[in-house]
């Protein structure tokens, strides 16, 4: 059970770090071999995804329905729905809706994400 609050709170801290734009909460959170693979398809590496995040400024809100956490020794998958209210590019509001697997692994200092993906559902 420590694992699994563990697990929630390094998303919680994920969700309040992208809305703030916290790199440095982000890079420590996010492990050095990270795959982040947007609803379009798009995918970055940890560099890439945070030099992306501090040039979009994307989020407004970030909202998780109930989180499936499976643990398998030092490794975690973690499945559930998201809504994200986010800015356009254009300037315009996007809604992001959609089923969200992550994985993380357990380091000596915590559990990071190595691997996010996003399936838009609308």
């Amino acid at each position: 059970m420590q694992d699994q609050k563990l697990i929630l709170d390094a998303e919680t801290s994920r969700q309040s770090a992208l809305i703030k734009v916290d790199l440095g909460e982000l890079d420590r959170l996010f492990a050095a071999d990270l795959v982040h693979i947007h609803s379009n398809g798009m995918t970055h590496n940890k560099t890439e995804l945070l030099k992306y995040i501090e040039d979009r400024r994307a989020f407004i809100s970030i909202h998780r329905g109930p989180l499936d956490i499976r643990i398998y020794v030092d490794t975690a998958v973690m499945i559930g729905q998201m809504q994200s209210q986010m800015r356009g590019s254009n300037g315009g509001l996007i809604n992001l809706e959609g089923m969200v697997t992550q994985i993380l692994r357990r380091f000596d200092d915590g559990w990071r994400f190595v691997h996010f993906q996003i399936t838009r559902s609308q």
